[in-house]
């Protein structure tokens, strides 16, 4: 097996793989209060679909959950047909670069954790098209809160996500893209160490026990341990913030 396939073991088991919470999605949600009584909604990057389920449950309109990972697809069909939602959510396994999604017909747009696959400004740019007028848009990026980070923290993300901007910086991506800021905050500690990393502690702990003289599945456990050390040790210096706005 490679590394990708390793990485689907791990995150496969999970029923989120990034930090959030249904707490930190609602706030975001109770800023979109003038959404119609059934609002079109594209979760991009849905993963498992947690948010896809709650956005679902929520406005019970029409919500368009696309992942390119077709196993996260199969399972979120499953899990809104057991809870009685299948109604409201339409999964597809389809590029969120290329969202088969007709011009102008979604009132809001949602993305929590997976906008930097795309580039943060890229992703506003390439979905902004989509929205009706004055719609909305909803997406979480890692982000910078320290202008002097540890050299621990610098080292490492560099290497993974060299593209990580300042909080001024993505607010500024936000209005060069054509939004108008509704709102930004970051999510609390426990998005990231209850809701994340606790599973995938667990996650990670299964794989080492599953392939024990594999030397590529220990370096990939290795490696998602080595994000949950960092966070412990300075997960003050950056985290996932929530970007809110419309079309301007």
């Amino acid at each position: 097996m490679d590394e990708m396939s390793y990485l689907f073991e791990v995150f496969d088991r999970m029923t989120q793989t990034g930090p959030g919470s249904d707490a930190s999605s609602r706030r975001a949600l109770r800023r979109f209060s003038d959404l119609p009584d059934r609002p079109r909604i594209a979760d991009f990057g849905c993963g498992p679909g947690r948010t896809s389920l709650l956005l679902a449950r929520e406005t019970q309109g029409e919500v368009i959950a696309i992942e390119s990972h077709a196993p996260c697809i199969d399972a979120l069909a499953r899990r809104a047909e057991r809870e009685g939602l299948s109604r409201y959510l339409f999964p597809m396994v389809a590029d969120m670069g290329q969202p088969p999604i007709a011009p102008k017909s979604l009132d809001l747009i949602w993305s929590e954790g997976a906008i930097y696959f795309l580039g943060f400004q890229r992703g506003l740019e390439l979905w902004r098209p989509l929205l009706k007028t004055r719609a909305g848009i909803a997406v979480t990026e890692i982000t910078w809160l320290t202008d002097h980070p540890s050299p621990a923290n610098d080292r490492f993300w560099r290497r993974e996500y060299p593209a990580m901007q300042s909080l001024a910086a993505n607010v500024a991506a936000v209005e060069q893209a054509g939004y108008e800021l509704i709102e930004t905050f970051t999510l609390p500690p426990e998005d990231w160490s209850l809701h994340y990393y606790t599973p995938l502690q667990v996650s990670i702990d299964q794989l080492r026990a599953d392939h024990p003289d594999e030397p590529l599945a220990q370096q990939c456990a290795a490696i998602l341990q080595a994000e949950i050390d960092l966070y412990g040790a300075h997960g003050t210096e950056y985290g996932y913030v929530f970007y809110l706005a419309r079309m301007a």
